[in-house]
């Protein structure tokens, strides 16, 4: 079982098809997570940086861009979740979501984006509706505050500055302790989940 995720706390998650996501904390698990923040979704700012956005998703985590599948060929590193304002409308949303030139994002509702989690949290210093993209870890903490600015200045590279910054997740409720276990042939020993990785120990 994988740690509960801030973003999947009692509030649904879609797809860009407008789907719930079924187990949202083991999609999210281990990954780097973008909050995109974005006001009207007609608004010829995001549908540039979008044009940056894309290949860069895409490049990073082995998505097909004309399936919008993830190929297998790098890992599933990075989830972009889109977050509307209260005011936007949800056909819109998925209006954006569905286009071609948009990846495979996810998204919350825009009930719960303008009401649960709002950018001044997160350290987000513009204001209004301006875009925004603010990297988080699993427990809502903030790796970067200017993601647009990280990929727009950085390109790839800026992915290993985030992953260097980002939390190990414990897994589940006993993540860290030890268990005792016997291995093949015999032997005793002790398993323990450190960040994610299951190390057996020969005592």
């Amino acid at each position: 079982m994988t740690t509960k995720h801030f973003l999947t706390n009692g509030i649904e998650l879609y797809n860009h098809l407008g789907f719930s996501i079924e187990n949202p904390d083991d999609r999210l698990h281990g990954k780097v997570v973008g909050l995109l923040f974005c006001g009207d979704f007609s608004d010829s700012q995001l549908q540039s940086f979008v044009h940056h956005l894309r290949p860069f998703f895409n490049r990073v985590n082995g998505c097909d861009p004309a399936t919008k599948e993830y190929t297998g060929k790098r890992g599933h590193v990075l989830d972009i979740v889109v977050v509307p304002g209260a005011g936007a409308d949800d056909g819109k949303v998925r209006e954006f979501l569905q286009k071609d030139t948009c990846p495979p994002f996810l998204h919350v509702s825009p009930e719960h984006g303008g009401g649960v989690y709002k950018r001044e949290e997160f350290g987000f210093e513009g204001g209004g509706d301006q875009l925004g993209l603010i990297i988080v870890n699993y427990d809502g903490s903030v790796i970067s505050p200017t993601g647009i600015v990280d990929i727009l200045s950085s390109g790839d590279s800026c992915l290993m500055g985030w992953q260097m910054k980002r939390k190990n997740e414990p897994v589940g409720d006993g993540g860290g302790e030890r268990e005792e276990v016997e291995f093949k042939g015999g032997a005793k020993g002790s398993r323990k989940v450190v960040g994610g990785v299951v190390l057996d120990l020969p005592f």
